[in-house]
């Protein structure tokens, strides 16, 4: 991953493949533009799966909020690969699940608030402090509503997991 490409719609848990030996992969068949065709830019093909969306990219997806989908980095990727992986680990997302709450904007806009406000306290007190020291934390720097306090890309991520680890 690099910090200025944005998936999108890449870190879900119905993306990751297993490989015989087990080895994770990301796939994704649904999303792609390409900049040769007209008007089949990033925000031709903008949109993303709800409960993985970092609150910038919840606000872009917003027709009602002035945030370009060309304005996401790969920050808004960390932040879904890390409630991917605290998914995996809990069973449960560290967010209450997407429930429609008056029109679309407004929805959104809950959702926007909803991940301003941190994961659930119970989500936090559920997740397993286990094999790895730190690992909590460091998803939870990931899931920060602002992307300034989050790892750019994904290596920068891997790294601040061997960090802690240590």
């Amino acid at each position: 991953w690099s910090s200025d490409v944005c998936s999108s719609d890449l870190v879900k848990p119905a993306n990751v493949l297993l490989t015989a030996e087990g080895e994770p992969l990301l796939a994704d068949f649904n999303v792609g533009c390409c900049s040769k065709v007209e008007g089949a830019g990033p925000s031709a093909f903008f949109g993303g799966s709800l409960g993985y969306m970092a609150p910038e990219h919840i606000e872009a997806f917003n027709p009602d909020h002035a945030r370009s989908a060309d304005s996401l980095d790969g920050r808004a990727d960390t932040f879904g690969l890390a409630v991917t992986l605290w998914e995996l680990l809990t069973g449960e997302r560290p967010f209450k699940m997407e429930q429609m709450q008056g029109t679309w904007p407004e929805t959104l806009k809950a959702l926007v608030e909803q991940r301003q406000a941190g994961p659930r306290p119970e989500a936090i007190a559920s997740f397993p402090e286990g094999d790895v020291v730190g690992f909590r934390d460091l998803l939870l720097r990931c899931l920060d509503a602002d992307p300034d306090k989050r790892p750019a890309t994904a290596g920068e991520m891997a790294r601040s997991e061997e960090h802690t680890s240590e």
